[in-house]
């Protein structure tokens, strides 16, 4: 048993370690510690979430890239069977993760059919964003020289519920995140070492960044930006030097990129032209779901993505991240008056350029967006970064009461939140994904829920179980209904057959595009929230317009 005084004690050196900026031993040890329990829960839960629309699509385009390379090396090393690169609809997606992950199929000689290649490209997904965080808490640790704000910002990164769910299966989107995350944390890396191992390593995070999506290439321009000003307030004695890095982490670029990319080999600026068109308009034509309203990709309002940014981001990280931009107001209005370039305020403006830039060109430019902000997920790390600083200007302000005990108020209340944020995921796990935050209102047949078709894995997994007949023939209302079959034992797989509605002895909808459908009959629903997600109907029936 713990002595009071032992208990006292314990507690004097906690608070101790807390109040201590500096990163010592035993905050190390924390550090690791923290870090060491969210891998140990991603380890466990990888396996819950269901398959999305894009997973076997991104699967297909890393075979056929795979089999282009391999063919590349030695004709005999082809696929049999496999479409050539030239003839794919997709040939121009980015491939950085899904050859590796299709790569390590073939290595672990995992069964073609089994849903265990999804499993392992989960993890893969995970795995990636977990290292992510851990560069951006040094990102953090490093520019706000306090190691308790890294924390605070990995734990935001984390701690945001529909990030959480899909850096277990969004390997585009979230992937492109922690591939950001990388570029920011080199970009900083090349801007205080200016040497050409650090361009190198910069010019390899961009071209990493670009391969996975073309906003990627945000990371160079601001960096060359950047760089080119770190030059004009460099002694004119270093100009040829700074000069002759700058040449090398273009051409390190321009070549990483095209190694990358197997699209470019065959012509590399006439492919990443078209690339860059295609990106422009992209070709998805369908609907989204938008304050009760049908409104196709093409013809999105400009403030689409500021609103979903809003309604599915947690409150108090937005109240953040306004005192951020205040700080940020009062820091830049400071340094022009002072006529002072310093590197609080480099750190600023480009973090300010990551996240307002790809905001305002979505806002002026219209691009094709899916549904929700996810194409734009990468600038919640900036979004962080802003939000953290909002933080610190809380501090600041608290601490011109001088009072002490009013000190820990702010971190007091981001405990608490945490705390509440943690146990809302938990109930919703594994349904994160479709996360709404308190402004938001009721959801139901106001914006899309799970367009992902995650929850399918789940209505299926109930059938099965509850159905112990031979022949089970479904209907399902999109097509991650038959995809997330494959997650299902193989026994089980073989019991069910898709067909029409009327034949179907259940229906299945995620309620995608059927906001206007009403099915009779209900058997089973499920929900995340407040929020129906999906529901299994008696088949025999047809959809019922309200």
């Amino acid at each position: 048993m713990l002595s009071q005084q032992k208990i006292v004690d314990y507690f004097l050196r906690f608070k101790k370690l807390i109040l201590s900026r500096q990163e010592t031993r035993s905050v190390k040890i924390v550090v690791a510690g923290i870090f060491l329990i969210y891998f140990l829960v991603g380890v466990f839960i990888f396996r819950d979430y269901g398959l999305s629309w894009d997973e076997p699509l991104q699967r297909l385009t890393g075979i056929v890239s795979t089999n282009y390379i391999l063919g590349k090396l030695s004709p005999e090393l082809a696929i049999p069977g496999v479409i050539p690169l030239a003839d794919y609809i997709n040939n121009d997606y980015g491939v950085v993760f899904d050859v590796p992950a299709y790569l390590l199929e073939l290595l672990f000689n995992f069964d073609q059919a089994d849903g265990n290649i999804y499993y392992l490209r989960h993890f893969l997904t995970f795995f990636i964003f977990f290292l992510a965080v851990i560069f951006f808490y040094k990102l953090v640790k490093k520019n706000f020289n306090d190691w308790r704000l890294g924390l605070l910002a990995s734990s935001m990164l984390v701690l945001s519920p529909r990030i959480f769910a899909e850096s277990f299966y969004n390997s585009k989107d979230i992937v492109f995140l922690a591939a950001f995350i990388f570029g920011i944390y080199f970009l900083f890396n090349f801007l205080e070492r200016q040497n050409f191992c650090s361009g190198f390593l910069f010019a390899f995070f961009s071209a990493y960044a670009i391969n996975i999506r073309l906003f990627g290439l945000l990371l160079p321009l601001v960096g060359i930006g950047f760089y080119c000003l770190e030059i004009i307030f460099q002694p004119r004695g270093q100009l040829r030097k700074k000069l002759l890095i700058l040449i090398s982490y273009l051409f390190c670029l321009v070549l990483l990129i095209i190694f990358m990319w197997p699209f470019l080999w065959s012509q590399p600026w006439l492919n990443f032209k078209t690339a860059l068109l295609n990106m422009s308009n992209f070709r998805w034509t369908s609907n989204v779901l938008y304050f009760g309203q049908e409104i196709s990709a093409l013809k999105l309002p400009w403030h689409y993505i500021v609103v979903w940014l809003g309604i599915t981001t947690p409150v108090v990280y937005l109240i953040l991240f306004f005192l951020g931009n205040i700080s940020l107001g009062a820091g830049v209005i400071s340094s022009i008056k002072k006529r002072l370039y310093t590197n609080k305020l480099r750190f600023e403006l480009i973090i300010s350029c990551f996240f307002f830039g790809p905001l305002l060109a979505t806002v002026l430019f219209h691009p094709v967006l899916y549904n929700a902000w996810r194409h734009l997920y990468f600038i919640y790390a900036p979004f962080v970064l802003l939000a953290v600083m909002g933080f610190n200007y809380g501090q600041m302000l608290i601490k011109k009461i001088n009072w002490r005990p009013a000190y820990s108020f702010l971190p007091a209340i981001m405990a608490i939140f945490f705390i509440l944020i943690v146990l809302r995921m938990a109930q919703a796990h594994p349904h994160e994904n479709v996360y709404f935050n308190e402004l938001a209102g009721n959801t139901q047949n106001k914006f899309d829920g799970d367009y992902w078709g995650l929850s399918y894995r789940a209505a299926l997994e109930y059938i099965v179980a509850t159905d112990q007949r031979p022949v089970i023939l479904l209907n399902v209302n999109t097509a991650p209904g038959k995809i997330n079959s494959l997650l299902l034992e193989p026994a089980d797989r073989e019991r069910i057959f898709f067909t029409s509605p009327l034949k179907a002895d259940y229906l299945l909808t995620d309620f995608l595009y059927q906001t206007d459908c009403s099915f009779s009959d209900e058997i089973k629903s499920f929900y995340s929230g407040h929020l129906k997600i999906m529901g299994i109907y008696r088949g025999g029936q047809t959809c019922q317009l309200k």
